[in-house]
């Protein structure tokens, strides 16, 4: 499998464990939607995983990372992010944090609210949940009757950000309606640019995937480049699924969780967000610490330095009680076989 030249960059630094260079923040488990194939909002209400970041908690955390080389992205999800009490008091604050090096500041949201436009211009990347453009999809896979997917339309084109992207979870309900998505996703794009209109085949058994779903996937992936938008098309997916199912895969450690991380709502500490379970099942025999109980017990300034030193790469690719060769992802896989590549690399002067 051929690794994208952009992660390449990042094998050493996977392999070394120098520090995170990425990771995800569930800042409330809370959501407006109760989308068909999510299990966060059900871990929600019942109280599985529940609960919300402090204010200075969060930022004890960003400062440590903006003091971390050579940390880059974070990203603010749920939940939904819009239901997290201390958003706007968190970018005030961050928008006056002059004294470290700031890294790159995401947001992922269905948008079911009105943001701040001159506010979420602070973010750096703006992702918007679009599961459908028609209301009767949208409200039978996002369990959602209230809002209507032309306002989140409307508010994605008022907010003009210049990070726009979307995210669409494709499933057998709306795989079909993806053309009207990118039909839609067509007209904004010539009126506020999107970087890139991400289409994921959904993971779970609540998806309910037929025998025809690959194909017709594979067909609609290359029936996207007709359209003029960017798409996460060029990322083979099919091609992800088979090598994490074959035999190459199992030699093959999980290096990810050298560079990224998933916190959730209640602190849990995870290497990614498949095995952290955004949106899908989470995964507790993945799970490494708890930063809440790090920074009760010790400095927060290195808390998440010593959750990174707790992982430990193992090769889960082909192991029947692991579920990563089900869940991995195109990116997060890349990251591994160039890790696993470069292991095996040393440099000689001259």
């Amino acid at each position: 499998m051929e690794i994208r030249s952009d992660i390449q960059q990042y094998a050493k630094l996977a392999l070394l464990r120098t520090g995170y260079v990425s990771g995800q923040v569930e800042v409330s488990s809370k959501c407006f939607q109760h989308c068909r194939a999510c299990e966060s909002w059900r871990d929600d209400l019942s109280g599985v995983v529940r609960g919300m970041w402090e204010l200075p908690t969060l930022q004890a955390l960003c400062v440590e990372l903006m003091r971390t080389h050579p940390f880059e992205h974070l990203t603010l999800t749920g939940g939904d992010p819009q239901a997290w009490p201390y958003l706007d008091a968190f970018l005030n604050w961050w928008a006056g944090e002059t004294t470290y090096s700031r890294f790159k500041l995401q947001i992922n949201t269905a948008l079911t609210q009105d943001p701040d436009p001159a506010q979420w211009q602070i973010f750096d990347d703006v992702c918007v949940s679009l599961d459908a453009v028609q209301p009767e999809i949208y409200a039978k896979i996002r369990g959602d009757k209230q809002t209507d997917p032309h306002e989140v339309l409307r508010r994605m084109k008022h907010l003009g950000h210049r990070g726009l992207a979307t995210r669409t979870t494709v499933m057998p309900e709306n795989l079909g309606h993806c053309y009207a998505i990118l039909d839609a996703l067509e007209v904004l794009h010539r009126q506020t640019p999107i970087r890139k209109a991400v289409f994921m085949a959904g993971i779970g058994p609540r998806v309910g995937r037929d025998d025809g779903f690959w194909s017709r996937y594979r067909e609609l992936a290359k029936d996207a480049k007709s359209w003029s938008v960017p798409t996460s098309f060029a990322d083979d997916v099919w091609e992800t699924r088979q090598f994490c199912e074959s035999d190459a895969a199992k030699s093959v450690p999980c290096y990810a969780g050298n560079i990224s991380f998933h916190a959730k709502a209640n602190g849990d500490w995870y290497p990614c967000c498949l095995a952290g379970g955004e949106a899908i099942t989470t995964y507790p025999q993945l799970r490494i610490g708890n930063y809440f109980q790090e920074v009760a017990h010790s400095p927060a300034m290195s808390a998440a330095r010593r959750l990174l030193d707790r992982y430990r790469p193992h090769c889960h690719y082909g192991k029947a009680d692991m579920p990563c060769s089900e869940i991995c992802r195109y990116k997060q896989l890349q990251v591994n076989l160039a890790a696993h590549a470069a292991s095996t690399s040393t440099l000689s002067m001259p």
